[in-house]
């Protein structure tokens, strides 16, 4: 049969020759063949090199003669591998790292708090997570230069200079002041002088009083220089103005309040002896009971309501009571004078319950100062052992030694009486120390006070026993304390030592100074 047979090429379809190459083809074979090696030129590669001009690479396995690997690396810095906290690195002109180094470990801070030296005060420390501390100066805030002298401040520190320096000398330095103590003066070389403000104790209500600023309007019955003498010994007679003035009459007790129209009144007046009560017991009543009874039926008719303060007095529990009395306690008066301070006593809180007077009692138990009259037995215990010390007495006579007193300084309870009536509601209060001290003690002290042996001058006198002086109420002093902020704070040898020092100053002056 006869027939077409077709035969496709499926490989490359056209090669063209380039330069530098001849194709030829036979049979269906292709043959190419170069004109010239190299570009016209043969040859054979018998080597292979890298080379560097850095110190950034390394190279390895170079050169290549047959077959063979070259390797580059990255040259080492001296860096020692690991892990770095708190790193220092160095790096240098290339971006490497040619050192590093750990710093300061780690850590947490658990507290921080200042500790102040002098004149620096530090609040708010130490702080433990969170918060502010304070410091503040508490030292010198402020210099203001005078006459003569620089100032000036650098780093917190101030100097003070003199900026005007006389010629001279000083040959000595003293201080004088009416109302400072001064000792170590004067200086004629090297020394201090110690400035102390003076102990000034008040022993009269007046006293007190003028002290915080009141005017006082002073009465008694004749205005006569005897009269005055507590108030020139305390050097305030021309501070009080002096109305002559008898408590008997209700109408000049009306017309003075209403006159001065007083804040405040303080009835101290009255016979003030129990053991001269039973030889004047009606004239002991009426100086106590009748004269506050007459006092508050004037204040009762005042326009311009007064505060009123009336001296009450222990004696008028008795001498049964021998456990704590307050001011409810049952009264058992022994002597007139007793009995007027009780009946005084129970008008006051009649009055006040009835009428709504602010009107109060202070009952006081003994309260002593250099101005108690020489009959006192602490007074005449004072004055005993301070002349026998002076040669002007052999010995002293007392009574019975064992009694005992509730024994309290004078200036400290008119600061009591003041405080009870600057309260919003009148109450009246025991005004004592809460102890009791036998007379023994007060005689013993006393005379060690002055350096003497009490039972080689101190002689028993039956003559001064007197009845029912045995037992001695006993002050329970917590209602004063907690409701008048108020507690006595003299003890006995303090004194003791200040009723000598007033003698003694007295017995040299003729007059004392306080």
């Amino acid at each position: 049969t006869t027939g077409t047979v077709t035969i496709t090429n499926t490989g490359v379809a056209r090669l063209i020759a380039g330069t530098g190459v001849t194709l030829s083809g036979t049979t269906g074979n292709i043959t190419i063949s170069a004109n010239g090696g190299g570009g016209g030129a043969g040859g054979t590669v018998t080597s292979i090199a890298v080379s560097t001009d850095t110190s950034r690479l390394t190279v390895s396995g170079s050169p290549i003669v047959s077959s063979g690997t070259i390797a580059l690396d990255l040259a080492t810095s001296g860096v020692v591998a690991g892990s770095y906290a708190q790193a220092n690195v160095t790096v240098d002109a290339y971006g490497r790292i040619t050192s590093i180094a750990n710093g300061t470990a780690g850590g947490t801070v658990t507290s921080v708090g200042l500790s102040p030296s002098t004149g620096i005060s530090v609040s708010g420390g130490p702080v433990t997570s969170s918060g502010n501390i304070t410091v503040t100066n508490t030292g010198v805030t402020r210099l203001n230069a005078g006459t003569g002298i620089a100032v000036s401040s650098a780093n917190g520190n101030v100097t003070v200079s003199s900026t005007n320096l006389a010629d001279g000398t000083v040959q000595s330095v003293g201080i004088t002041s009416d109302t400072l103590t001064v000792t170590g003066g004067p200086i004629t070389t090297i020394g201090d002088i110690d400035l102390e403000f003076n102990k000034v104790p008040v022993y009269t209500v007046a006293a007190h009083l003028i002290k915080h600023g009141y005017k006082i309007v002073g009465t008694t019955r004749q205005i006569s220089t005897d009269r005055l003498w507590g108030l020139n010994q305390l050097g305030i007679c021309n501070k009080i103005t002096l109305e002559s003035l008898c408590l008997d009459n209700v109408e000049q007790i009306e017309k003075l309040i209403d006159d001065y129209k007083p804040t405040t009144i303080f009835h101290l007046a009255g016979q003030s002896s129990p053991h001269l009560s039973f030889s004047l017991p009606k004239e002991t009543f009426e100086s106590i009971a009748g004269s506050t009874q007459r006092l508050l039926e004037a204040l009762q008719k005042a326009t311009t309501p007064s505060r009123l303060f009336v001296a009450g007095s222990c004696e008028m529990f008795g001498s049964s009571h021998q456990q704590l009395v307050t001011c409810k306690s049952r009264c058992h008066p022994s002597n007139p004078y007793a009995v007027a301070k009780e009946v005084a006593f129970r008008t006051v809180r009649d009055f006040r319950d009835r009428h709504g007077l602010f009107a109060c009692t202070g009952v006081l138990f003994n309260h002593e100062s250099p101005l108690r009259p020489k009959h006192f037995v602490t007074q005449k215990i004072i004055a005993g052992a301070c002349s026998i010390k002076n040669g002007q007495q052999k010995n002293l006579h007392l009574g019975d030694l064992s009694i005992k007193r509730d024994w309290g300084w004078a200036p400290e309870y008119v600061v009591a009486m003041n405080k009870m009536l600057t309260r919003k509601q009148p109450e009246d209060f025991l005004i004592a120390t809460g102890k009791q001290t036998p007379l023994h003690e007060f005689v013993s002290k006393t005379f060690e006070a002055v350096g003497l042996p009490w039972q080689k001058y101190v002689f028993y006198d039956d003559q001064f026993v007197r009845s029912n002086d045995g037992c001695y109420p006993l002050a329970s002093v917590r209602e004063t304390t907690e409701n008048l902020g108020w507690t006595a704070t003299v003890q006995l040898p303090e004194l003791i030592q200040n009723m000598i020092s007033a003698y003694q100053k007295n017995d040299e002056t003729n007059h004392l100074t306080f």
